[in-house]
């Protein structure tokens, strides 16, 4: 016979096996873009930089500050919309704004891998990323929600 309290128990063992698949997914997304992707983009910024010129110390210059910039532009954009951001999070709830920010956070990876010789696209798209949701501070948020007051 069937009872309601085994179909209530059947939806949230399937809830629960849904959330521990789709985070096993965005971590692998994770893994994927920054492990496979950004330790190739110096080759890619020197290559881009020196187009046409012999590789030189000048070259490796050029990409090494223009790497520094979209880097300070990214964390502009975490410094200009955290606050935002929070407020949001605090009205729809941090964990849409949370797996919101760490796809924002993929998209120049992402870019990069998809074109790998358009930087510029790359540099902007690092922009529009930090401008996303900056998931680092309400991962600390989060944390602080759900460790209890008395082990903290």
């Amino acid at each position: 016979s069937y009872d309601a309290a085994d179909g209530e128990q059947a939806a949230q063992s399937c809830r629960i096996k849904v959330r521990f698949a789709l985070s096993v997914f965005f971590f692998a997304l994770i893994v994927a873009s920054v492990g496979a992707v950004l330790p190739l983009l110096p080759s890619f910024q020197v290559s881009y930089f020196c187009e046409g010129r012999q590789h030189d110390s000048s070259c490796s210059a050029e990409a090494s500050l223009a790497h520094g910039a979209s880097q300070s532009l990214y964390f502009a954009g975490i410094f200009a919309f955290s606050t935002t951001y929070g407020e949001a999070s605090d009205r729809y709830g941090r964990r849409f704004l949370f797996v919101l920010g760490i796809l924002g956070r993929q998209i120049p990876v992402y870019c990069l891998w998809a074109m790998p010789g358009n930087l510029p696209a790359y540099y902007a798209m690092t922009v529009i990323g930090g401008a996303l949701p900056a998931p680092d501070a309400m991962f600390f948020a989060m944390i602080a929600d759900l460790v209890p007051k008395e082990v903290r």
